[in-house]
């Protein structure tokens, strides 16, 4: 399957100075899927070393029958991730 990296994640790669392969690894290792019921985007979770420390990182996405837009990379902890899902998001 096909996977583009949209606009905004090459940005925001750039800017949080993070490889583009990293945001491939957090796609095709994440543990989970899940739906953000405000963004209507899927998000995906995986602990991944970035700049010398294990980190949970985001990669929000949008699945399609013959390719996958990556849309955002972002860093959080375990707790962002419970507040945001307790909040049913």
């Amino acid at each position: 399957m096909q996977v583009i990296f949209t606009n905004h994640l090459l940005s925001r790669l750039k800017l949080r100075k993070i490889p583009k392969s990293l945001a491939l690894k957090v796609y095709e290792q994440k543990e989970d899927a899940l739906l953000d019921t405000v963004s209507k985007h899927y998000i995906g979770l995986s602990k991944q070393k970035l700049f010398s420390k294990i980190r949970l990182l985001v990669i929000a996405f949008d699945q399609f029958k013959d390719h996958v837009e990556l849309v955002t990379l972002y860093p959080t902890t375990e707790r962002e991730v419970n507040n945001k899902i307790k909040s049913g998001r």
